[in-house]
């Protein structure tokens, strides 16, 4: 229940603090600002003009903003800039605030808020820096191996810049919680690491054999083994110690067993490095978000950018692989990031879809906000390759309206990320046009108006992932490194078995969710008629139990696809992978970059002939699987070869499919969820998702469609290419054109 109009006007009025809070409601997790819910639909302008919002073209771009609803802004400040010798700038950020209450008395206020020193203090504390094993000497190219060493950065290993600039930090949040400007902020966004969005800094260079990092590689080996024999007996290596264990150089990282895997009896010492490593990624902002918690007077919102799976290479050096860590803090309110930079993602008819797996961050009672930084006709601030930026206004508010129909379905929220026009320094714009704030105003009023519709999710299939089966993978190194730097030892599967496989997904027109494998048992499996372990080669006894128990069930379809399990974190195993699956797998021969061949009418009568290739080619895949089991039915083959990849069997009254490749193109998903009893919206390649109250479908060819929506009506309509339409998922009505 809300308070009435009277209530929040006479807050307002007599300048009363806000206090904000994170609390489910109507099926979403919602901000409630002193007890209101308020759509998360937020102004953030970039560069100086978020860090100065006093100046003219930030104070318009507000003005825009305010004028068309919207009451959360926000700005952005670093410990960099605030913390000198002689202490913290308090009066900076109070100057920030008033700025942005300067156009609207009532602004509620997210304070994006870098937690990196000083240059003066990682000058005065060399030994608190960053370190890389990628270093001149390595056989990558001059550009990339100088570039490291000019850069100092602080090792998230640091106990004195944790200590010191959380120190800092609860300076800067009392003085702030004690002023005026203060009573206006709702949220802290904490930001660290590469981009502050809490990557290992230098993430591609292989951190981090710094002093700090060695001494706490040190005591984490301490403390899960105990021993120097344990130790010993775990890496294989007769002289390890506790005591002068060091950070793997890249050879120890680099080298794999099979080229895609390390082997966990002979190769422990990355494998528990990257461990290490990426802990620390999860924890080291909970420390920052925690201090924000305790220095505040009253209730406000912390998040983080964090809990990234799609769209990232250096996995295991770079990644977000321990985020449950973060999502099991009570000192996270909300998560973000911008959504999936994949080209095919950002274009006119792309996807647009976020990174993270939105099952999973609401099982957890997060929200998240997606931060949309897409360029509209005016041009791209980063000159990235047409067509990028839409082309006119009409394609402008399509990508807009596209962007943000994922935050409608998925009960997220957002931020205009307004980096600006083409050459324009960052001093924003992107949305300076009529008809541009006509459509964000639009999109505000009803996000408000949705809120009090009673939301659940409407999907019928489950895509599972795992992060941690990257501490058992090669590095993915492409582009400009030069293949021998890893000695032609690449992970080629995993990129497309996360990425193209959702990406087509939203283009098969059912509607899924996506899941962390390990919070499988917070979730009601029940409305799942098809579940896609999406890519899991690493998974554990208890794993494996709980799918046979919970997941493996009647009228349900399951599908495996390359290795599941083929290693348990103590060997790996292809008999494992073919108990678990219940096929019987082999190793197969093809190792050049393998296509998946899908004759015609075997899928299903009609379907045509149709060939799959892997997106890399220019490295060996090794190892993959092929089906050799007289019990399955052969569905696929490796393009040039008589090895099955592709299979499908009933196990005890359950139907299985193994995919030995990744799972791509919108008609064979399509067609493997229709016959795993799916729900199929739509039977063209549009981009489509929908919960229990609003179908959203974005067009780039346009026509007829006729739509099925949940109660079985047929809804006919004609979509114009290049458009997004908001419909109501239980009458066909439309809401949004």
């Amino acid at each position: 229940m809300t308070t009435s109009f009277a209530a929040i006007l006479v807050a307002i009025l007599s300048g009363a603090p806000i206090s904000a809070e994170l609390r489910p409601y109507m099926g979403r997790q919602t901000i409630f600002l002193n007890g209101n819910p308020e759509p998360a639909m937020i102004y953030h302008p970039t560069g100086r003009l978020s860090s100065e919002p006093w100046l003219p073209g930030a104070q318009d771009h507000f003005k825009d903003f305010a004028q068309a609803g919207y009451r959360l802004f926000a700005c952005e400040a670093g410990l960099g800039g605030l913390w000198t010798e002689s202490g913290v700038d308090v009066d900076y950020v109070r100057r920030q605030i008033r700025a942005i209450r300067d156009v609207r008395a009532d602004a509620a206020v997210l304070l994006r808020l870098n937690v990196e020193p000083p240059g003066w203090w990682l000058d005065k504390h060399p030994e608190d820096r960053v370190d890389y094993a990628l270093i001149p000497g390595s056989n990558i190219p001059e550009e990339a191996r100088a570039k490291p060493q000019d850069r100092k950065r602080v090792s998230f290993a640091s106990q004195r810049w944790l200590d010191e600039a959380g120190d800092q930090l609860s300076i800067l949040l009392r003085g702030l919680a004690n002023s005026d400007e203060g009573n206006s902020l709702f949220a802290v966004l904490i930001c660290g690491g590469e981009w502050g969005e809490w990557f290992y800094p230098g993430f591609e260079f292989e951190p981090d054999t710094g002093a700090a990092m060695t001494r706490h590689f040190r005591d984490w080996l301490s403390e899960r083994y105990g021993t120097n024999e344990a130790l010993r007996a775990a890496w294989k290596d007769a002289s390890a110690s506790l005591d002068n264990a060091t950070v793997p150089d890249l050879n120890t990282r680099f080298r794999t067993h099979e080229k895609m895997f390390r082997d966990p009896q002979t190769e422990r010492r990355a494998i528990d490095y990257y461990q290490c490593h990426q802990e620390l990624v999860a924890k080291v902002p909970l420390h920052f978000c925690r201090i924000v918690k305790e220095s505040w007077s009253r209730p406000i919102l912390t998040g983080l950018f964090h809990a990234y799976v799609l769209h990232l290479s250096h996995q295991a050096s770079g990644g977000h692989l321990e985020a449950r860590t973060v999502l099991e803090s009570p000192f996270v309110d909300f998560l973000s990031s911008p959504f999936s930079y994949e080209f095919d993602a950002r274009f006119l008819g792309g996807t647009g879809h976020f990174r993270c797996l939105m099952a999973s961050i609401q099982a957890h009672g997060k929200l998240w906000i997606s931060e949309n930084d897409h360029p509209t006709l005016y041009g791209d601030h980063f000159s990235r390759p047409g067509p990028f930026a839409p082309a006119n206004i009409e394609d402008s508010i399509a990508t807009m309206r596209r962007n943000n129909a994922h935050c409608f379905t998925n009960g997220a929220g957002m931020w205009w990320f307004d980096f600006g026009r083409a050459g324009g320094n960052g001093d924003g714009g992107w949305w300076d046009h009529p008809d541009l704030m006509r459509e964000a105003r639009e999109e505000l009023k009803f996000a408000r108006a949705l809120q009090e519709r009673p939301r659940r999710s409407a999907a019928d299939v489950l895509i599972v992932y795992d992060t941690r089966c990257f501490y058992y993978l090669a590095p993915m190194y492409l582009g400009g490194y030069n293949q021998s730097a890893h000695w032609d030892r690449t992970e080629t599967l995993s990129f497309e078995a996360l990425n193209r496989t959702v990406a087509d997904s939203y283009k098969s027109g059912a509607v899924f969710d996506l899941a962390y494998l390990d919070d499988l048992p917070l979730l009601d499996l029940t409305p799942y008629r098809t579940i896609v372990f999406g890519f899991t080669p690493y998974l554990t006894d208890a794993h494996v139990a709980f799918i046979k128990e919970r997941v493996l069930t009647p009228n349900r379809t399951v599908v495996w696809v390359y290795a599941p399990g083929y290693t348990d974190g103590n060997s790996l195993s292809v008999e494992r992978v073919s108990a678990i699956t219940g096929f019987n797998v082999e190793k197969s021969t093809v190792n050049l970059p393998p296509q998946l061949l899908i004759r015609e009418n075997v899928l299903a009568p009609g379907f045509p002939e149709t060939r799959i290739d892997i997106t890399i080619q220019d490295a060996w895949t090794s190892p993959t699987f092929q089906i050799v089991d007289p019990q399955s039915e052969t569905l696929g083959y490796y393009g040039g070869s008589r090895e099955v990849a592709l299979a499908r069997k009933t196990v005890a009254g359950i139907t299985v499919w193994y995919s030995a490749l990744p799972l791509k193109n919108p008609a064979l998903l399509r067609e493997l969820f229709r016959q795993g009893g799916a729900h199929i919206y739509n039977d063209k390649n549009d981009v489509l998702h929908a919960d229990s109250e609003v179908l959203w479908i974005h067009t780039e060819t346009g026509g007829p469609r006729n739509l099925v929506l949940p109660n079985g009506a047929l809804h006919t309509i004609v979509l114009e290419p290049w458009t997004t339409t908001v419909l109501d998922s239980k009458s066909g009505e439309v809401l949004l054109d």
